[in-house]
């Protein structure tokens, strides 16, 4: 007695079937036996009787490649009638373009007849009637017959299956993209480091070579580059200030709105000749907005037409107003730390006034607050002679003794410290720009950068 699990498990024995009842091969990607006899004709006609039974589009083509038969989801796929299909070439449905190498794997499959599935990772491409593409897989089963091998060819339009694929893979990109944009502006505090990351995440994003970004002066009310990426010096120098209006960045800063020029064709501004140098061809605006309001303008470029489509740009909008958000918590730490400085140096002064009657002491001390509240390396502190005629160097750090005395005694014309007292304000300048040529060499040796401020007392400037 068999149990019901041995009954299921038991293959029907088809050894006394005769010969003139074999079936040709299973259309489906379990199918052909590769070694099927191929002397009889039968299976041929048993094959045509069950290609109308197939929900897939199917035809069978001879070993000329020419089409022996379809069924009607062929007809429905491809546009064409069986009376328009039948006798003529495989070919027809494919494009033009990859004919040649299409006879060439057709010659290859009837010279040594075997199943090929659908499901072998081959995304093929086929035509319809009007001549436009689809991506399809075509699987692939030797038909036994005389006086040769014919074979059977089922068709999936896999168009939908890609794009449904594609939009969640670009959704994944989007999302893991999305993550390290939230990774970034969380962990850095420093302006310059979360543009720069950004824009090559979203250099990387679009598969782009070319980008800018450009935050707003609102003094100047210009746009000024502060980072770019795949373009020339002479580019970068052309372009280190836009004013609002300008070009493709100054429209989206005056718009708020993102720009796409797909072709330099339809560039709004004097700089096409400098973009066709550059080989940019398409270029993606979008603006960076924060809490505050507009703070710049990112774009992006690429040697191609047509780059940019509005998903795409959805992205970029999101990337941009997230750098928006790194910028403004950037400034806002950075002025936080500015504010503790100020106010660590306030009171360290305040201390060391109160605590001293040693104005040696008390000014070192002052000048010790403010070289660490500013994170620089040298200092000094210059008070007037009773004449007012005469800076005295009374308390300095970080330069050494020879150039000390070059400087221990300075004119009030003489140095940036001249400039301070004359003028009654403060004065930064370059090393380059020192104003007294005696010591502008030995300044120029070891300092890149001077800032001066006048010393108030009872309404008058006293060092």
């Amino acid at each position: 007695m068999t149990s019901k699990k041995n009954a299921r498990e038991t293959k029907p024995d088809t050894s006394t079937l005769p010969a003139n009842d074999a079936f040709p091969p299973p259309f489906n990607n379990d199918s052909v036996a590769e070694d099927t006899p191929l002397a009889s004709s039968e299976p041929q006609t048993v094959a045509l009787d069950w290609l109308a039974a197939l929900p897939d589009a199917a035809l069978v083509v001879d070993n000329r490649a020419v089409i022996v038969a379809v069924n009607a989801p062929t007809e429905a796929l491809f546009g064409y009638t069986r009376a328009e299909l039948v006798g003529q070439p495989v070919k027809t449905l494919i494009p033009e373009r990859l004919r040649a190498r299409h006879a060439k794997h057709m010659a290859d499959y009837f010279a040594t007849p075997r199943l090929r599935p659908g499901h072998t990772g081959l995304e093929l491409y086929a035509q319809h009637k009007d001549g436009s593409n689809f991506l399809a897989t075509i699987a692939l089963s030797p038909i036994p017959a005389a006086p040769g091998t014919l074979g059977l060819a089922v068709v999936h339009d896999i168009t939908e299956r890609k794009r449904v694929e594609k939009t969640l893979q670009r959704r994944i990109t989007d999302l893991s993209v999305l993550n390290r944009m939230a990774t970034i502006v969380t962990e850095a505090m420093d302006e310059d480091e979360i543009i720069t990351r950004v824009m090559d995440e979203a250099l990387h994003l679009a598969g782009v070579e070319f980008a800018a970004i450009r935050l707003l002066d609102k003094e100047a009310n210009e746009l000024i580059l502060v980072a770019h990426r795949g373009t020339s010096d002479k580019f970068v120098r052309a372009t280190s200030r836009v004013k609002p209006g300008e070009g493709v960045s100054g429209r989206v800063a005056q718009t708020g709105e993102p720009i796409i020029i797909g072709n330099l064709t339809e560039y709004p501004g004097e700089l096409k000749e400098l973009l066709e140098q550059e080989r940019i061809q398409s270029i993606a605006g979008v603006p960076l907005v924060g809490r505050t309001g507009l703070l710049g303008v990112m774009n992006l470029g690429t040697p191609t037409p047509d780059s940019f489509d509005s998903a795409g740009m959805e992205l970029l909008l999101t990337l941009a107003r997230q750098m928006a958000i790194g910028i403004e918590q950037a400034r806002l730490y950075a002025e936080t730390r500015r504010q503790n400085r100020h106010l660590s140096v306030l009171y360290t002064i305040n201390r060391a006034t109160s605590q001293s009657l040693n104005l040696e002491e008390t000014l070192h001390s002052a000048m010790m607050a403010t070289l660490e509240a500013l994170d620089v390396e040298t200092g000094g502190i210059y008070l007037l002679d009773a004449k007012q005629e005469t800076l005295l160097l009374a308390v300095h750090y970080g330069h050494p003794d020879e150039f000390i005395k070059s400087v221990q005694r300075l004119k009030v014309s003489e140095g940036i410290s001249g400039q301070a007292v004359a003028k009654k304000q403060p004065v930064v300048i370059d090393a380059s720009e020192y104003p007294t040529k005696r010591l502008a060499p030995s300044i120029q040796a070891r300092i890149q950068t001077l800032a001066s401020v006048p010393l108030w007392a009872a309404g008058q400037v006293v060092g």
